[in-house]
């Protein structure tokens, strides 16, 4: 391997600093990890050696360790132009002790979530910002009860926070960027796998019914409702909803199945009862596969522009009355 390919496969370049180069690789071999679904195959192995040697490779070059002042710090994901507001991008400070607002504004605009680039837990907050700027643009105009304003807010800072992400989330083109397939099938079909939990406790048929689940049983997925899966089991019995290993899987593989960009398998691979407290419980852990559709276009969702604009207008007309 040279140093050319070594910053192929890391996805950085010679200009980058010890800090993008660190947060690529630990996403890149985040992919790989020797507790992911499909970590025991050949490819998975000899995919995750290649990433650490390209890293060694790399560091052992040298990098900078910090971006020259002069330089401007560019944003190099896509963007959705037609997106209703800009948002801000926020980058973590790497400090020996973590803090939860740890982070800076690196710069603004209509930029797609891109894995490899933003972390989730800033994008969402991002996101919460852009809500909260949408609305107090409005709240400016009007004289209210504070008790009022609060007690309506939060539904329309949830619709708007919704309409928002799927302007700004593309989940095709990001379960690209989170996950490598475990095989592809006879007609070119590529096949992800996925960690997923169900669980209950009491005496319920669902408990029931799941304590007498075995490894390797199928479950069904029955309905998609307020972004979860509902799931049941060969029986039709409702187990209840599908827990997915990462929060930001629910904003990638639930439309991806709600608008039918690809089949999904669930497979039981343990059943754990604790009978050491009342009531019992039981935990599923399950493998999700995901069949995607030959040759797949990005999900194209209704204009959510006036979506946003109509919500805008109902909390308007909420605070002059």
């Amino acid at each position: 391997m040279n140093i050319r390919e070594a910053y192929q496969i890391l996805g950085v370049t010679e200009e980058d600093d010890e800090r993008t180069i660190k947060i690529k690789f630990r996403k890149k071999i985040s992919r790989f990890h020797p507790d992911a679904v499909g970590s025991e195959l050949p490819d998975y192995v000899a995919k995750a050696q290649r990433i650490n040697e390209a890293y060694a490779l790399v560091r052992k070059k040298g990098v900078p360790t910090k971006r020259k002042k002069k330089q401007k710090p560019q944003w190099q994901a896509k963007v959705n132009e037609s997106a209703f507001v800009e948002r801000n991008i926020y980058i973590p400070y790497f400090m020996e002790i973590e803090e939860p607002d740890a982070y800076s504004t690196i710069t603004r605009g209509r930029y797609i979530w891109d894995p490899e680039l933003e972390e989730f837990d800033l994008f969402l907050r991002s996101l919460n910002h852009a809500v909260i700027e949408l609305l107090e643009g409005i709240e400016c105009n009007y004289y209210y009860d504070d008790r009022d304003r609060n007690k309506n807010r939060f539904s329309y800072q949830i619709k708007l926070f919704n309409s928002l992400a799927s302007q700004f989330i593309q989940p095709v083109y990001c379960l690209k960027r989170i996950a490598s397939t475990v095989k592809v099938d006879e007609i070119g079909r590529e096949i992800y796998a996925f960690r997923a939990l169900l669980g209950t406790s009491g005496s319920s048929q669902a408990f029931t019914a799941m304590v007498n689940l075995k490894e390797g049983d199928l479950l069904y997925p029955s309905a998609i409702k307020n972004n979860r899966v509902l799931v049941s089991d060969s029986k039709g019995v409702s187990l209840g909803h599908l827990s997915l290993e990462e929060d930001h899987l629910y904003y990638i593989l639930i439309p991806i199945l709600q608008y039918s960009k690809a089949q999904v398998k669930l497979v039981v691979r343990e059943c754990l009862i604790n009978k050491k407290t009342r009531p019992y419980q039981v935990k599923i852990k399950i493998i999700l596969y995901l069949r995607m559709e030959k040759e797949i276009e990005e999900i194209k969702l209704p204009n959510q522009n006036l979506v946003i604009a109509e919500i805008l207008n109902q909390y308007e007309s909420d605070l002059k009355y």
